[in-house]
């Protein structure tokens, strides 16, 4: 399960939660295509005629909310969170059926984590610059976020 092949991992990434809203609706009616009569996953829960329910209202108030109306805004939300959170089930019985093959879990229509990889060496800070403090005696030093950079190590000397 922690084996990477081909830089993914056989567990299903919960990303489709960031897709918005048109790319959601077409993702998950693709996993619904492809889990139609799979012999892989027979009993999919909750179900896919539930989940193919849920997707359709979701687009009806998708397309309702495009007039910018506060209520057709909320409806469309409230939809978005009743799939999403039913997608997030399906995905964990899709986790639990497809036996770390990661055939399988693709062939479900879902995406798999990827594995992280090396950035490589970081380029130094930009932008570095003291700025006085309000305590005396005191400098603090600034400078640009370095992407990819966990932490910084800062040595002085006198």
């Amino acid at each position: 399960m922690n084996t990477a092949i081909n830089g993914l991992y056989s567990r299903v990434s919960l990303g489709f939660s960031r897709k918005i809203d048109t790319d959601l609706i077409t993702f998950v009616r693709n996993i619904i295509t492809l889990m139609t009569g799979s012999t892989q996953y027979p009993t999919p829960s909750p179900t896919l005629a539930t989940i193919t329910t849920s997707v359709n209202a979701f687009e009806v108030t998708v397309a309702e909310a495009l007039d910018g109306g506060k209520i057709a805004i909320a409806s469309r939300n409230a939809a978005r969170v009743e799939l999403l959170s039913l997608v997030r089930q399906l995905a964990a019985y899709v986790q639990g059926h497809c036996g770390d093959d990661l055939v399988n879990l693709l062939g479900s229509g879902f995406e798999a984590i990827k594995a992280p990889s090396p950035v490589g060496p970081l380029p130094a800070p930009q932008n570095l610059r003291l700025i006085l403090t309000e305590v005396s005696g005191e400098l603090g030093l600034r400078f640009d976020r370095v992407l990819n950079a966990a932490n910084y190590s800062v040595q002085t000397a006198i």
